[in-house]
């Protein structure tokens, strides 16, 4: 059995932690032990019966499984065809086992392990169809004229952290950076082919070597984008200066912005980042488990201030991407097999057991049980958003904010003689929030 097939099924969650791209890191991976390997990307569960009848039984078949919308048309492919089919799952651990698919066991199966082709996929660029591995940032606008495609490229995998809500503290995948040497040599073949860069490591200024890979970067004559925190990001300002950071072509610096962190972010103190000369760009996270509409007034205070304006936000990706005032706002997620997943109910109220982090699938009991008040008149400026938030339901949602009922008596779906959540009615409850059109 010489021939490998991965099957990447398709799904609605185009969010891209690491493990979005394992499909790319195996076939890399695998390419690289000069194994005969063939990925489709985006297969319906129509197109995987064309597959299967194509390639036939003398096939290994591997299916990745790395997140929630796939797991449908996994089971009923393992379902249908595991007893006459060399079948297995890679992917997100804790989603394999809770469906009882058996897991690729890399080492004994194929002398080969998918962390091997984590820095490598970028290589194989021109055997991947889907235009995953070159959205650039895909929220904001490029206006300085440079048509060069932002690649996706990684120089680490993982996360050290641990935090017990991500999906990285289950991922069974050892936290671990490429050597400076396999950095230039990405590097030099993205400069090559005329690639700006998206490096897609969980923190870039937790690189390693990042010493050596910035004055590497200098004078390259490319972009990147590139992820952190705010307080990883204050010390790396101080550390090296903005405009050494800028030379060495930082064009767009995301920002995850969970919480509002004043000792970092307050203008008052000595140094704040936000007085930088970096173009920074803020991801929001909305119903964390703590969140509150107070919590939400003051993101969208923060962003009102600090993040984009609308003309700078790409237009039409509002709806598919939760845009928000200033900045890019998903909504949290859970996931099986973290810390936070093990009492999850007793924490709030999940809404599908197919969360992604585009649409609300969790929220909290301190938001459900705030009792929000119109504080001011919704302005002109405000309209602006509104598009992106279901306008049609707003309306509703004002009427029946008067400071005494609950967020819990605004959102119910009067459809069900349960208590049933609209979800139309929370996430333009959160928006009004941010807006500071309401407030508790």
């Amino acid at each position: 059995m010489n021939k490998i097939i991965i099957i990447q099924p398709t799904t609605s969650e185009r969010v891209l932690a690491s493990i979005a791209q394992c499909s790319y890191w195996l076939y890399a991976a695998l390419k690289k032990k000069n194994k005969d390997v063939i990925l489709y990307e985006d297969v319906t569960l129509l197109h995987m019966d064309e597959i299967f009848d194509y390639w036939g039984k003398d096939t290994l078949y591997l299916i990745e499984l790395s997140n929630y919308p796939q797991i449908d048309i996994v089971n009923q492919i393992f379902l249908e065809k595991r007893n006459f089919y060399n079948m297995k799952c890679f992917g997100y651990s804790p989603l394999i086992q809770l469906y009882n698919h058996p897991e690729l066991n890399y080492k004994e199966d194929l002398d080969v392990e998918l962390i091997d082709g984590v820095f490598d996929f970028i290589f194989y660029h021109k055997d991947y169809k889907n235009e995953i591995t070159f959205d650039g940032d895909s929220h904001i606008k490029i206006t300085d004229g440079d048509t060069r495609p932002f690649v996706s490229v990684y120089l680490g995998v993982g996360c050290k952290r641990g935090c017990p809500y991500c999906c990285l503290s289950a991922f069974d995948y050892p936290y671990g950076d490429c050597s400076i040497e396999k950095a230039k040599e990405i590097i030099d073949f993205c400069v090559k082919n005329n690639f700006n860069i998206h490096f897609r490591n969980e923190n870039f200024f937790h690189y390693k070597y990042l010493d050596e890979l910035l004055e590497y970067l200098q004078g390259k004559n490319l972009k990147y984008i590139c992820l952190s925190d705010s307080l990883t990001l204050k010390h790396i300002l101080q550390k090296y200066g903005e405009d050494y950071l800028l030379s060495s072509g930082n064009f767009l610096t995301e920002i995850g912005l969970e919480t509002i962190d004043t000792k970092v972010l307050n203008k008052k103190q000595d140094f704040s980042i936000v007085d930088c000369k970096l173009n920074l760009f803020w991801l929001t996270i909305t119903f964390q488990p703590d969140e509150t509409i107070t919590s939400l007034n003051q993101t969208g205070e923060f962003l009102r201030l600090y993040g984009k304006q609308r003309h700078e936000l790409l237009e039409g990706k509002g709806k598919g991407t939760n845009s928000t005032i200033g900045g890019l706002g998903q909504f949290f997620q859970y996931y099986h097999g973290t810390e936070f997943f093990k009492d999850l109910n007793q924490k709030g109220v999940i809404l599908t057991s197919r969360p992604i982090r585009l649409y609300p699938s969790f929220v909290g009991y301190k938001f459900l049980d705030c009792k929000p008040y119109k504080y001011r008149r919704v302005s002109e400026e405000d309209k602006q958003w509104f598009d992106l938030y279901f306008p049609d339901v707003i309306p509703e949602v004002l009427s029946l904010i008067d400071g005494q009922k609950s967020v819990i008596e605004i959102i119910q779906d009067k459809n069900f003689k349960e208590i049933s959540i609209d979800i139309k009615k929370l996430v333009v409850v959160a928006q009004l929030a941010k807006l500071g059109i309401i407030k508790e």
